[in-house]
């Protein structure tokens, strides 16, 4: 678990996100991930990130359901989706009941991209 441990998590559940994700086989995601839009000079940080195949993990706490948030969380999504991003995102809700399901996605996602790569996906 040491190995596993970071300093740069954004908020506290994304260390029980990354960490469901490596206790189920899958690799070991960046953490906070910053996609640049040199064209905008902006920037964005993803949660959790596997870059190389472009599938964004963001938890999205209480902060995210505030009413000016939620609108610059839209945009921000649409920005990332529209550079080819998959973009996924969980509440405390996932993380507690859905982790199952939330493996299940990611493992889909990267499957998914690793083919569409074209490479042999497991």
């Amino acid at each position: 678990m040491l190995a596993l441990a970071t300093p740069y998590s954004g908020s506290p559940m994304e260390t029980p996100i990354r960490l469901l994700i490596v206790a189920a086989g899958l690799p070991c995601p960046e953490v906070q991930w910053v996609v640049q839009d040199v064209a905008a000079r902006t920037a964005i940080w993803l949660d959790l990130a596997w870059p190389e195949l472009m599938i964004g993990i963001e938890y999205e706490g209480g902060v995210h359901t505030e009413p000016g948030r939620v609108l610059r969380d839209i945009g921000r999504h649409t920005r990332l989706v529209d550079r080819g991003w998959a973009i996924y995102r969980y509440t405390k809700l996932d993380v507690y009941g859905e982790r199952d399901r939330i493996v299940a996605e990611l493992t889909r996602a990267r499957r998914t991209r690793l083919r569409s790569a074209g490479f042999r996906a497991p």
